[in-house]
């Protein structure tokens, strides 16, 4: 697996982080493949700016459409105490490159997988910022549970996505920094709307639909 190094964050650093990365950048736009890290996840680059308010480099699709690799994004690392869901974070994982993920569980929450769909706390989830085909399953857990201080984050493209269902919930601590964009928010749903429905529902539907079918073609008659 690839690796691309975060840049440390003292001042001193960044004249030489700086010209490193547009090196990296120009080397990009020039057809070179290999200055792309080949990784499934997105990675962050530290790069321009100042402690607090500085640029990260993307790479990787992880987080497409929302961001793709080769995009410069700004971020902070004034991180509140209470992130809200839906906010795009840069996490720190020991041993583990720099990642972008988006915050789906909040602290003292069940997050649930069912049919492609999030619940948070038993209300799906409407996540109006993925792609109208892109549903959610996880194969290692049905379910995650956070206590004070974690959180459940994945990424935006959850067939691609290495995240919270492979490795479990984040602590606040290993959330480093914030991406400052305008994105739209989830919210909960009073009723579920599946996508897919079970082989059951769909059997149902196909009866319903023939049933009616069998009404209209009598009423001609």
């Amino acid at each position: 697996m690839a690796k691309w190094t975060a840049f440390p964050y003292d001042n001193t650093a960044y004249s030489h982080d700086a010209a490193a990365l547009k090196k990296h950048w120009s080397r990009l736009h020039a057809g070179d493949a290999e200055a792309l890290p080949k990784d499934d996840k997105v990675l962050a680059a530290w790069s321009l700016g100042r402690r607090f308010n500085c640029f990260a480099f993307v790479s990787g699709n992880s987080m497409a459409p929302t961001l793709h690799a080769g995009q410069f994004v700004r971020l902070t690392h004034m991180v509140p105490a209470d992130i809200e869901r839906g906010t795009i974070v840069v996490m720190a994982r020991p041993g583990e490159c720099l990642s972008i993920k988006r915050v789906i569980g909040l602290p003292n929450e069940t997050i649930a997988f069912d049919r492609g769909e999030v619940f948070v706390n038993g209300r799906m989830l409407y996540e109006p910022y993925l792609l109208q085909c892109v549903t959610t399953f996880s194969w290692e857990c049905q379910s995650l549970a956070t206590k004070k201080d974690q959180y459940v984050l994945m990424g935006d493209n959850r067939l691609l996505s290495e995240d919270s269902r492979q490795y479990g919930v984040i602590p606040r601590g290993q959330i480093i920094a914030l991406i400052e964009m305008d994105c739209a928010v989830p919210e909960m749903l009073d009723r579920p709307h599946y996508r897919i429905t079970r082989r059951e529902d769909a059997a149902a539907e196909r009866y319903q639909s023939q049933a009616q079918e069998t009404s209209r073609a009598h009423d001609t008659l």
